[in-house]
């Protein structure tokens, strides 16, 4: 599963750029979009692995290319130079993961691995609270 999350991750890179290009916040909501129906997804797989295999492809095109967003998304919606940019892209990335995983445990502990695509769809509804802000008092 991790080598087709890569080899697929190259294929999104150039995908990600696509998308890119027509907008960063319009990026950004496709792919917090994109994560919240991987959430879906992994809810009515019902561990079959032949599907499990097609989320691990789609979140593969999901997620490679959310730190070269989020760098552009802080490059567009702040004035801070682009080294603290992408060094607080990376820092806030891997905290965020550090807090979804602890949350995730959490989830799994106290109300069973079946609820851990509600909390992915809770965090992804956040994030486009967020975003929405963001881009409001940019504007």
């Amino acid at each position: 599963m991790i080598l087709l999350f890569g080899v697929v991750g190259v294929a999104a890179m150039y995908l990600g750029g696509k998308i890119l290009n027509r907008g960063v916040i319009y990026s950004n909501v496709i792919y917090t979009i994109g994560a919240l129906f991987i959430a879906v997804l992994l809810y009515v797989s019902n561990s079959n692995p032949y599907i499990t295999s097609v989320i691990v492809i789609l979140w593969s095109l999901i997620y490679t290319p959310v730190y070269l967003n989020v760098t552009a998304f802080l490059q567009k919606t702040t004035t801070i130079s682009f080294e603290l940019g992408s060094s607080l892209s990376t820092s806030f990335g891997n905290l965020g993961i550090a807090i979804g995983t602890f949350m995730g445990g959490k989830v799994i502990s106290n109300y069973g691995i079946q609820y851990l695509p509600w909390m992915m769809a809770v965090f992804a509804v956040i994030s486009l609270v967020l975003m929405y802000f963001v881009a409001k008092s940019n504007k």
